[in-house]
């Protein structure tokens, strides 16, 4: 659905263009060109906006990039999913997922784990700054599972306009469905054998063999062709001489052999689909206009004046009311007083105009171009956070680690069985092992989330990159819950860890599916959650156990979860910190914000190489220290004086442990620059210079760098 809506904004968009340029030339390619030449170039741009270029043409000139936002997920659903070996498409990553970013977990209906059977799946592929995913793969299932699929803003959107174009459609079809029923309610069959000769002699002038109906109706206020597999002729009430009715006849019968309703058929389709685009109503108005005009110029085509003005008086008379058809699905007479005043001007116009085969041409490449030199394409490096599921390049899993680096292969925090679902935070390029294939310079670490939110609940960690995929046939082997103390009951605990809430307590013998083990506990899967369970009160299938034991490294890391925890909330803040100050490192924040960077050590680390602070009432005040920091640099670069408006400060307050004593540094800079002028640390409160660039003050060069650069 994505890539079909897309396709028709890049369609809608270019030909748009080339359509608004053709309307607004209108009035001087009339007086230029031929009616039958001008209704042959409207034929072409309908034609144009049904052919789906983008598609076609795989490598467009111009993509505009969509912002990768309209491929986030909005909401998931679960759709089964058809096997019996039969290979399916592999889709793009928005089209398949298994978990929403708050925690919310759904998962394949499973089958015991088969270690023999054979699954395709659609690797995750790293750019520099992102991932991307191979849609060449086909997925390969041998029983019938159900996935979960997410919506996306682009597929809302995409569905949003499939329901625009079926209800314009439905709508018209209805509108035509109820005038056929109204017009064979009033129609009478012509019971003068007068009428009937004419049509029969029009139609042996023309050569046409084909049974065509002739009605009175009425209601009908001009004559109009009716009917692509029976056609009819619909007359007015009206009384018409044998002239007049032979050239209305003739009109008609022009219609029908040049198929003029197929392309009223085309021309509804083409709204259909383009229903949002405001070019289609004069578009769809001027092709009429032009497929009437050009009927009448091969009624007229070798009529003298006079003839031509008797047609033209015929075409005013017949038309009894001044009322557009209800149905698309049809031609007529009528197309308002602009269209009626063009066509008598046209069929009077006694210039010799060009056929219009140069513009078809002309016209036929442009369309060519515009329709495939432009595409619409939402980012393919996918906006995190991201769906994706484990899949190993070998073997029954992969590794989940603290860290992004192969050097903690040996002892992971824990194992994950190929299919379950992850979310990818972010991926970074940092070490591999040497079987990895890795590229210089691209991503092959993922930083994921398994089971919730990474804290509250599940658990977080980082994963190679290439045991990761889009979409997965893997399914998830199973255990039996089997506490067995006195209650009968099992604990399911939020996180990997006693002292954390128990979401859960399920009977003992009731079965859930296992993602993989942490030390001595699994993470299970069950009625659409995620929790833990210690490995001693399960009983693991014949399945699960091999799988796990087929994966099971030396030995399990030794970093504790609340490490884990504490480290991963030190990161997410320091980052949305961070973040404020466009990236700049910590020395260039705020005396506020360093010493929250401070407490932000404290409470998660337990660590410093600066403790920052906020100085107290005994300390050297802020102000203070600034006066001492820029009178020491004016001494030292050879100036008079040098104040704020000169050059940017910025002060921090610390102490190097956890008691006294505690400084300033002031880091003087160029003005609105990061290049450092000068990095002066003075004692507090004593207010002494303690170092400048980390020498003592006596052993700085002078004159130093002044913040013209001189020096």
């Amino acid at each position: 659905m994505r890539a079909l809506l897309l396709c028709v904004l890049s369609t809608s968009l270019g030909l748009s263009l080339i359509t608004v340029v053709c309307l607004l030339a209108a009035p001087m390619l009339e007086k230029r060109y031929s009616p039958k030449g001008l209704y042959a170039a409207a034929v072409v741009l309908v034609i144009s906006f049904l052919i789906p270029f983008s598609l076609l043409m795989p490598r467009p000139l111009v993509t505009v990039e969509l912002p990768s936002q309209l491929d986030q997920v909005l909401f998931l659903y679960s759709v089964p999913t058809p096997s019996d070996n039969t290979p399916l498409p592999a889709a793009s990553m928005n089209q398949v997922l298994s978990e929403t970013e708050n925690g919310s977990q759904t998962t394949t209906e499973s089958f015991p784990a088969n270690a023999d059977r054979q699954t395709a799946a659609t690797p995750i592929k790293a750019t520099e700054s992102g991932v991307v995913y191979d849609d060449t793969a086909l997925l390969t299932s041998e029983k019938n599972t159900s996935s979960t699929r997410f919506v996306s803003w682009l597929s809302l959107l995409g569905w949003c306009w499939l329901a625009g174009a079926f209800l314009f459609l439905g709508w018209q079809l209805w509108q035509h469905h109820q005038f056929v029923r109204t017009l064979r309610r009033w129609r009478i069959s012509s019971s003068s054998d007068h009428y009937l000769q004419i049509l029969i002699n029009t139609k042996a002038e023309m050569g046409i063999q084909s049974n065509i109906a002739m009605y009175i109706c009425p209601i009908v206020s001009s004559p109009m062709l009716l009917g692509l597999r029976h056609p009819a002729i619909y007359l007015p009430d009206e009384t018409l001489t044998e002239d007049e009715l032979a050239l209305v006849l003739r009109h008609e019968l022009v219609h029908y052999q040049r198929k003029d309703l197929l392309v009223k058929v085309a021309l509804l389709l083409c709204r259909a689909v383009h229903w949002f685009n405001p070019v289609m109503l004069p578009l769809s108005r001027w092709l009429c206009y032009c497929q009437e005009a050009s009927c009448d110029s091969s009624v007229t085509r070798n009529a003298t004046q006079e003839e031509k003005r008797f047609y033209s008086e015929t075409i005013i008379r017949v038309i009894r009311r001044q009322v557009q058809t209800k149905t698309q699905l049809c031609t007529s007479f009528y197309g308002g007083k602009n269209g009626m005043k063009k066509r008598i001007f046209s069929i009077m116009n006694q210039n010799k105009r060009k056929a219009g085969l140069v513009l078809c041409i002309a016209l036929v490449v442009t369309t060519l171009l515009c329709g495939s030199v432009l595409a619409l394409e939402s980012d393919a490096e996918l906006a995190y956070p991201q769906p994706a599921w484990v899949h190993a390049k070998s073997g029954t899993g992969a590794y989940l680690l603290a860290g992004p680096t192969a050097n903690d292969l040996s002892c992971p925090m824990g194992i994950y069985l190929n299919g379950t679902p992850v979310i990818i935070q972010q991926v970074v390029v940092s070490s591999s092992g040497r079987d990895w294939d890795s590229k210089e310079g691209e991503p092959n670490w993922a930083e994921v989330i398994i089971g919730g939110d990474g804290f509250e609940l599940g658990i977080h960690g980082w994963m190679p990159l290439r045991d990761l995929v889009y979409q997965s046939a893997d399914t998830l082997p199973t255990a039996t819950l089997s506490a067995g103390d006195d209650s009968g009951h099992t604990r399911l605990y939020a996180v990997n860890d006693r002292e954390t809430p128990v979401i859960a307590m399920r009977q003992d013998g009731t079965e859930v599916r296992v993602l993989g083990q942490l030390s001595h506990w699994l993470h299970v899967q069950f009625e659409d959650q995620a929790a833990f369970v210690l490995l001693d009160h399960t009983s693991l299938s014949p399945d699960a156990d091999q799988l796990l034991f087929d994966l099971l490294p030396e030995r399990f890391g030794g970093t504790t979860r609340r490490e884990l925890d504490a480290n991963y909330l030190y990161q997410k803040h320091y980052e949305e910190k961070a973040a404020l100050y466009g990236g700049l490192p910590l020395e260039f924040w705020s005396v506020e914000d360093k010493a929250w960077f401070g407490q932000l050590e404290d409470v998660h680390l337990q660590a410093h190489d600066h403790y920052y602070l906020m100085p107290g009432e005994e300390d050297l005040p802020q102000e203070k220290a600034i006066e001492i920091a820029l009178a020491t640099y004016a001494e030292k670069a050879k100036l008079e004086t040098v104040t704020t408006g000169d050059v940017d400060v910025y002060p921090g307050f610390y102490r190097l442990g956890y008691t006294d004593p505690v400084y300033w540094d002031v880091i003087i800079t160029s003005k609105g620059s990061t290049d450092i002028l000068a990095w002066i640390t003075i004692s507090s409160p004593e207010g002494e210079v303690l170092s400048i660039n980390g020498r003592s003050p006596d052993g700085v060069a002078v004159p130093m760098v002044t913040p013209e650069g001189n020096g």
